[in-house]
């Protein structure tokens, strides 16, 4: 809870406030020029799979019905909805790379014994994250083929956000302080705290405007819970 609210404290501090506003805003962009690129290149070809699924078929109807015709609309805003998961890991990643240094640099006069061992494991850390990532891209492309049943498709999508967050944001947070082998005991230790941390960012996505400080705020409240927990560990030996 203390770090919590910590994070909150810290969430309006003027260079987290422009990450705040800076990374929804390149996510958004990257975004838009795939899409863009994925609808010119395979718009047609996935507007004729889509063709194929009753429900679709079936609002296409009766949008006519009600002299809207769409066309390639439709497509385009589907695309954008399957692509809303990959948007937000997106913003989590342009976080790590813009915002996590900055955060870290911030919170080291609270908790100075964190940082008291002189230890990184970047490399460790990145390999970690880049496998989390695969993972949940591979696992997300499987979970679409229950696309078309909303209320198993959310619950699937709700646990694998949960577990990118707490796996991405704890790893990058670790690899600033800790060697490898601290970073594999801490991360086995407290997988279901962070897990519910996971889920509650995930619950925090679903509330309009405060979806876009989600990202720098899960590294701010991810930063201050390790962080602070390294420090009471070293401060006991």
């Amino acid at each position: 809870m203390i770090s919590f609210l910590r994070s909150l404290r810290d969430l309006f501090h003027p260079r987290i406030l422009a990450f705040v506003a800076l990374i929804p805003i390149l996510s958004a962009l990257v975004w838009l020029v795939l899409g863009i690129l994925l609808f010119f290149f395979f718009g047609d070809r996935l507007d004729q799979g889509l063709a194929h699924f009753a429900f679709l078929q079936s609002l296409r109807e009766t949008l006519m019905s009600w002299g809207l015709s769409l066309g390639g609309i439709l497509t385009a805003v589907l695309l954008m909805v399957i692509c809303l998961p990959l948007i937000y890991w997106t913003s989590l990643l342009l976080m790590s790379f813009l915002a996590l240094p900055y955060i870290i640099l911030l919170l080291r006069p609270t908790y100075p014994l964190a940082f008291s061992a002189g230890t990184r494991a970047r490399g460790a850390a990145l390999r970690l994250s880049i496998l989390v990532f695969v993972k949940a891209v591979v696992i997300y492309f499987l979970l679409l083929l229950l696309f078309w049943q909303p209320h198993l498709f959310a619950i699937g999508n709700g646990i694998l956000g949960a577990w990118v967050n707490a796996s991405f944001l704890a790893i990058e947070v670790l690899g600033e302080v800790c060697s490898p082998a601290e970073m594999k005991v801490i991360l086995q230790r407290n997988r279901w705290r962070n897990l519910a941390m996971g889920f509650l960012l995930m619950g925090l996505l679903t509330i309009p405007i405060i979806q876009w400080i989600t990202p720098v705020f899960g590294g701010l409240w991810f930063a201050h819970q390790i962080l602070a927990q390294v420090h009471r560990q070293r401060s006991a030996q």
